[in-house]
């Protein structure tokens, strides 16, 4: 991720300390934090911002059963998808940093990561250093991998606001016995540690790590909708453009696919109900067609069980895309009724 750093115009140190939590806040939440006055346009920790998680985050997620929930943010210039983009480049590289010191993924989950981009501003200022600027709120609890969904919403929360799920295409077609189903992915992590190889001109690289992909799942004969979660180790590579003429090293990476506008259309033998999406599965991923970019692709996500494979677009993954597989699990929450359009 280090070589698509941005580090902006200089607004001098960074700073940061604890927010005041309000008293309506849940019970779980022990207290909230922030780092701000990131440069202009600029998406690198700070010096003093690091100082800060040294002194006041790190040790205390580590001592205790606690877990980390991060918000970028930006100001208020600039476009809003721009925006968008420069407060995840934000909160993706404090997971970074925070994973390198040694908190586990667990105690940084990848589902509680959130860009807000310029929505959570209340300033009159166009550039307000508070706003230029990662929350981090710290959590009751280490989320254990898989992380499954315990709360199903019939509602996507974007950096855009609230999208209300629409259900795609419902054609119900007579007296055809087969399930319909459609699937979209909306959010997804790869976490890994890998060895990389250098040679003139280009770099390989191999890593293993946890992999988990959220979904909604929809029945669109009963217009029923479940939140769905897929985990398990996996394995990645990469090729990528090397400065150097040879080298050798170890690394840290983690990638970031956030929501998918696609809707996937499959269907199933009658009968089958979500539970029986539930179970071992596997996760092919192909290759990004660039290194930094923030691309999407179409994963193959299939189902021994009920002998199914379905192809699925994720959507556009920021860090350093590559091909990934993982053997996991398949889990649905419990579903919810839609209403049809």
């Amino acid at each position: 991720m280090a070589g698509f750093d941005q580090v902006g115009k200089d607004t001098g140190p960074g700073d940061g300390g604890f927010l005041i939590t309000n008293k309506e806040t849940p019970t779980q939440i022990v207290f909230e934090y922030i780092l701000f006055n990131y440069n202009i346009d600029g998406n690198v920790l700070k010096k003093e911002h690091k100082e800060l998680l040294d002194r006041d985050i790190i040790p205390f997620v580590k001592e205790h059963r606690v877990h980390v929930k991060l918000m970028g943010m930006a100001s208020q210039s600039g476009d809003r998808e721009y925006n968008r983009k420069l407060s995840l480049g934000r909160v993706l590289r404090v997971k970074q940093y925070l994973l390198s010191e040694g908190l586990t993924e667990a105690q940084v989950p990848g589902p509680d990561i959130r860009a807000a981009g310029e929505d959570l501003s209340t300033s009159k200022l166009s550039e307000d250093p508070m706003d230029r600027a990662v929350r981090l709120t710290i959590a009751v609890g280490i989320k254990p991998r898989p992380l499954y969904p315990t709360i199903v919403v019939p509602m996507i929360i974007t950096a855009n606001g609230p999208e209300p799920i629409i259900l795609p295409n419902v054609t119900i077609v007579g007296d055809k016995p087969e399930e319909r189903w459609t699937i979209r992915q909306i959010f997804g992590t790869n976490t890994n540690v890998g060895v990389g190889v250098g040679v003139p001109g280009v770099g390989v690289g191999a890593g293993l790590g946890p992999i988990q992909y959220s979904f909604l799942l929809v029945n669109r004969k009963t217009a029923q909708m479940s939140q769905c979660t897929f985990a398990g180790p996996g394995a990645s590579g990469g090729v990528g453009p090397n400065n150097k003429s040879f080298g050798l090293g170890l690394s840290i990476g983690t990638s970031i696919t956030g929501q998918s506008k696609t809707w996937n259309n499959f269907e199933t033998t009658a009968g089958v109900d979500f539970s029986d999406f539930n179970g071992a599965a596997t996760w092919v991923e192909p290759g990004g067609v660039g290194l930094g970019t923030d691309v999407s692709a179409q994963a193959v996500l299939t189902f021994p069980k009920l002998g199914k494979t379905v192809r699925v677009t994720t959507g556009k993954t920021f860090g350093f895309p590559g091909s990934a597989i993982s053997a996991g699990n398949f889990y649905c929450g419990a579903p919810v009724q839609l209403k049809r359009p």
